[in-house]
């Protein structure tokens, strides 16, 4: 079982390596890597690669029960998928902003929030952090990792991907991956993306049932809404 592990996890990191090296290179690479190990190039369209949603679990695991302030967007019910209508969140702390339902609600802690799209304080949720890069690693090195991490930890319950996949944001383009995992017959899908900010890293996590689509289009809303405040 070791054994077979470990080849998963070297396959893991070689696909993710190749596929972001591919999506550098050419912007229409994707490369997926199967529970069972092994793996499947495939090419996708521009458009397509824009409209995905990516996924991973490690940052995202820590982020269930964030503590620190905590608001509501609305007075409506957080069961609601969506209101149709969006507010602008802010962190203060960092000094960033993006828009989101303003049916959903959010914790924010420090530089980090956690956007909860059905019952606050409980997945569904999307995530999005600054992050110092105190070691310089390149924003594919930074995934390559988390991802073997996520490896490391969900093993054979991973049952599809992890997919490297990007997001082009006006200007910006997002790179970042998602799996799904299944346990006790329930598919969670994980969700993580990375993108450079001003020489530290701005980082999205989201962690959603594998059905969900509003979640993982919330998080690429957000991406796509996301900028500085200025002065």
């Amino acid at each position: 079982m070791r054994a077979s592990q470990s080849s998963f996890k070297r396959i893991v990191v070689t696909a993710l390596v190749a596929a972001f090296a591919a999506i550098a290179l050419t912007g229409c690479i994707t490369v997926q890597v199967t529970s069972k190990g092994s793996s499947e190039s495939a090419s996708a369209s521009a458009e397509s690669a824009s409209s995905s949603a990516a996924s991973i679990e490690t940052l995202s695991s820590s982020a269930a029960t964030p503590s620190s302030s905590s608001a509501s967007a609305t007075s409506s019910s957080a069961a609601t998928p969506t209101s149709g209508s969006e507010v602008d969140y802010v962190n203060e702390q960092e000094g960033y902003m993006f828009k989101i339902d303003k049916s959903f609600t959010y914790k924010t802690d420090g530089g980090s929030v956690h956007v909860y799209t059905q019952k606050e304080g409980e997945a569904p949720f999307f995530s999005a952090s600054i992050m110092k890069n105190s070691s310089g690693q390149s924003v594919e090195q930074l995934l390559n990792g988390s991802g073997q991490k996520a490896v490391e930890k969900h093993g054979d319950k991973i049952v599809a991907g992890p997919v490297a996949k990007k997001i082009q944001a006006g200007n910006r383009t997002v790179l970042g991956y998602d799996y799904v995992v299944e346990e006790n017959g329930k598919r969670t899908g994980y969700y993580t993306y990375a993108e450079d900010a001003n020489g530290a890293f701005l980082i999205w996590t989201g962690v959603a049932p594998a059905d969900d689509v509003v979640t993982p289009a919330a998080m690429e809303r957000a991406m796509e809404t996301f900028q500085f405040k200025t002065a």
